[in-house]
């Protein structure tokens, strides 16, 4: 089966040749060109369409021509005159097509007949080639046909979150956990070749295993052999190319001006042609390159001998990395990945793949600077940043080693010293200890973890005075009015964490914004901001939650920071989402995803966006996908209370909806007690209200009692709507419709109630025997969308559309669009 972003990419050669144009399919090498030409043969035969499909097949005179089956064994010493003449044949028909594969290695001989069947015939023609505008090989050719028709270019999509989850699961026969397709996603760039040698390699090297039916990562992928990624790339490069890459690789980003200047702009050039080097500005604006894909960089540094390392370096020595760019795009990199234009469609994901590479290849640099100042000088203060960094992989040995040569001190900051023991406590839990062994390590650093254990007790006094009615005054008076310092940063974070629990973001706002005045940064700093765009969103601000969390992602994008890009990518995710724009929600936290947690870190916003993503996919009808991604968070290991919560009950009601789960509601209805009882009555609330199903008379007076000690503007569309479908009154149900999102599940079952659409089929129920694309397009159709329309944003033909709709409504039973919008679709 095509793999999804390789189906797109024919929907848009399909396109441009609906409009008479010849097509030149790019991509890189292994991006799936040669997939994506079979696909459109196959397509366009079905359709009637007579295609002929020449590949290259070596310099051999004609070579091409020879290697077709259908090519007649009587003309193999023909003259070129008759060989014109097969090929005139071949395309004489109406609407006939030419595809020829690796247009760019097609022999002379074979090209030059191409050239002149085409100038007789005036066949429409779709070529692959590599990324370069201009191949040494076939220039003449090339050039002479691409100036003569000026077809139109199409890039090869590099695969997204979705596609990857699929090649991983044909390729291992089982679907990868997150932090393996995170981790495959980060070093290959999107490209299949790429990502499938870094599963192969993993395997073979044991770094993943098989268990309860899914792949998991056991150990670290950064160093398995990627001999098949560089035989993949490097035979095609010259000498010099090579040794550029290799710098490159070990350098990691390098600011272009100086890269300029110690490697040569002609082989710059040529690299950049070739998809091997990618150019982006840094944090600071300077236009730096790195290696593409990080893999390719992975397996040069670990190829390299000590020799060739010294050479490096002392071309290296010469770096000043004081350049700037003023160059700036009128559109962000997000605006174009979340609401692309009609030419923009595809650049998104490139965006995307070329972030993941750029950070991946920042946090090897930070790891070498980070280790060497640990090296250096062995302490809780070094060690800190280094272990905050490895946690995002499963470096084993290397925690371990920090943790086993790290003196810990009493004139250690008292903060910096509880950090590092939940460190080592994490490393402990994820490396497979016992329970009882990570309870005696808390024991026996009791004294360190002692702040800890007073900041939870702050925090249960908060949700036990909201739960009681009784006054907070006695603990802001322990609360830090200004100051700076981690101390008071980490004491605000939780009491803004335990009232946002609680449901009083109204409280929470004033702490997270008063934690902005601690100066601090890092992991901290996005804490107090995900936080105050939390409290926004529960109290409803909606817009200005959007507008600050897609700021802050693009300065996190921008500054390669990978603990920003998951927190403020997972806040814009949930607005987006909880907002109707389900599409849009699902291309952000899939985002997120690509910067999972692969070993013992934490990061509670990460957590958060696997569980907005089980409900995204769950809402789009991917039960497949939703289940994997529940099952990923469910195997979490459990973390000493998170500042904010990972929303798993949120998650589970997202499945019991969709899948019609009684247990599984009442299993739920409880949890939410539970909660409640905790003083957790903010996340009781939302599991509760976003249930699509309505409740009896006694639960809704339970929610009702919460909700009044609640202050959650968020919630209340959906409080309304639950207070209306337990009183059973039509009329009071249709008014609260009004103020609930447009794509809301809870919306369509109140519809369903008072009878609207009658009873037509659900999406829902027809998503078993619809195909993701045919479901797609109802799904705009239904929302008032026409066909161009739809077209133009699911980048299809708008003949590809009228057929996804036409089987779409065939196989619901419906007679046309009309009977398609008074249906319930969920």
């Amino acid at each position: 089966m095509l793999l999804r972003d390789l189906e797109l990419t024919v929907d848009a050669v399909e396109t441009w040749l609906a409009l008479r144009r010849d097509v030149v399919v790019r991509g890189d090498d292994g991006s799936g060109r040669t997939s994506v030409l079979c696909a459109l043969r196959d397509r366009l035969a079905a359709r009637g369409r007579p295609v002929l499909l020449l590949m290259a097949a070596g310099p051999r005179p004609h070579a091409a021509l020879l290697g077709h089956p259908d090519f007649p064994p009587a003309l193999a010493h023909g003259s070129p005159i008759e060989l014109v003449r097969w090929l005139v044949e071949e395309l004489s028909a109406e609407d006939a097509v030419l595809l020829i594969d690796d247009v760019h290695q097609v022999d002379a001989g074979s090209a030059e007949a191409v050239h002149q069947a085409l100038v007789q015939t005036g066949a429409q023609y779709v070529l692959t080639a590599g990324g370069q505008r201009v191949e040494a090989e076939a220039e003449t050719f090339i050039a002479e046909m691409l100036s003569g028709r000026a077809p139109a270019d199409v890039r090869v999509r590099p695969l997204g979150f979705t596609s990857l989850s699929s090649l991983v699961a044909q390729n291992l026969g089982a679907p990868g956990d997150v932090p393996l397709l995170a981790s495959v996603a980060a070093r290959s760039g999107g490209n299949p070749r790429v990502a499938i040698a870094l599963v192969d390699a993993a395997r073979y090297a044991g770094a993943i295993e098989l268990r309860n039916g899914r792949w998991h990562t056991a150990a670290s992928v950064d160093h398995v052999p990627l001999d098949a990624v560089v035989n993949a790339f490097v035979p095609r490069l010259t000498r010099s190319e090579l040794d550029a890459l290799e710098v490159l690789s070990w350098t990691g980003p390098l600011p272009m001006d100086v890269a300029s200047r110690i490697l040569g702009v002609t082989v710059l050039r040529g690299l950049s042609d070739r998809g091997r080097v990618l150019s982006s500005p840094d944090g600071d604006g300077v236009a730096c390159l790195v290696v593409s894909p990080p893999a390719l960089a992975s397996a040069l540094r670990f190829g390299m001998s000590s020799h060739r390392r010294n050479e490096i370096a002392e071309q290296a020595g010469s770096i000043d990395p004081r350049f700037r760019s003023a160059a700036l795009d009128s559109r962000s990199a997000l605006d174009t990945l979340l609401s692309p234009l009609p030419d923009e469609v595809g650049r998104g994901a490139l965006w995307t793949a070329d972030l993941a590479a750029q950070v991946e290849e920042h946090d090897v640099a930070r790891e070498v600077t980070l280790r060497s100042a640990w090296i250096a000088h062995p302490c809780v203060r070094t060690a800190l940043p280094y272990l905050t960094l490895l946690g995002r992989r499963p470096a084993h040995e290397e925690i371990g080693e920090v943790i086993r040569q790290t003196p810990v001190r009493g004139d250690d900051d008292v903060v910096e010293r509880m950090l590092y023991r939940q460190q080592h406590l994490f490393w402990a839990q994820w490396s497979g200890q016992s329970r009882l062994m990570v309870e005696e390590l808390s024991r026996r650093h009791a004294d360190d973890l002692a702040l800890m254990e007073q900041i939870d007790a702050m925090r249960d006094e908060i949700q036990r005075r909201i739960r009681e009615d009784e006054s907070l005054d006695p603990v802001w008076g322990r609360l830090p009015v200004h100051g700076e310092g981690s101390l008071a940063a980490l004491t605000l974070v939780a009491a803004a964490g335990a009232l946002l629990e609680a449901g009083r973001p109204d409280l929470a706002l004033p702490l997270a914004e008063r934690g902005d005045l601690t100066g601090q940064g890092g992991k901290i700093g996005h804490l107090l901001a995900g936080l105050r765009s939390s409290s926004l969103l529960m109290l409803g601000e909606w817009e200005d939650v959007e507008q600050q969390s897609r700021a802050l992602l693009e300065l996190a994008c921008a500054e390669l920071d990978a603990e920003g890009i998951r927190v403020h990518g997972c806040i814009l995710s949930e607005v987006l989402f909880l907002s109707g724009r389900t599409e849009q929600a699902w291309v952000a936290v899939s985002t997120v995803l690509r910067f999972g947690l692969a070993g013992p870190g934490e990061d509670p916003f990460y957590r958060r966006a696997l569980a907005l993503a089980v409900s995204i996919r769950a809402r789009m009808g991917d039960l497949v996908l939703a289940e994997e991604l529940l099952t990923e968070l469910r195997s979490m290991p459990a973390r000493h209370r998170p500042p904010i919560h990972s929303l798993l009950p949120l998650a589970e009601v997202a499945m019991a909806g969709q899948q019609e789960d009684g247990a599984m509601d009442q299993e739920l209805w409880e949890e939410g007690l539970r909660l409640a009882e905790r003083g957790q009555a903010g996340i009781a609330l939302e599991c509760w209200l976003l249930r699509p199903r309505p409740y009896t008379p006694e639960q809704m007076t339970v929610i009702e009692e919460q909700f009044s000690r609640a202050v959650m503007p968020m919630l209340l569309p959906w409080y309304q709507v639950h207070q209306a479908l337990t009183q059973g009154d039509p009329e009071q149900i249709r008014s609260a419709l009004t103020g609930l999102p447009q794509q809301a599940v809870l919306g369509d079952h109140a519809a369903r109630a008072i009878g609207v659409g009658g009873p037509a089929p659900t999406l829902l129920g027809a998503s078993r025997v619809l195909t993701e694309p045919e479901r797609e397009v109802a799904e705009l159709a239904h929302r008032g969308l026409d066909d161009r329309e739809i077209a133009a944003k699911l980048f299809l033909s708008l003949r590809t559309t009228q057929l996804h709709l036409r089987s779409a409504l065939d196989k619901l039973g419906l007679a046309d669009r009309g009977e398609l919008a008074r249906a319930i679709l969920i």
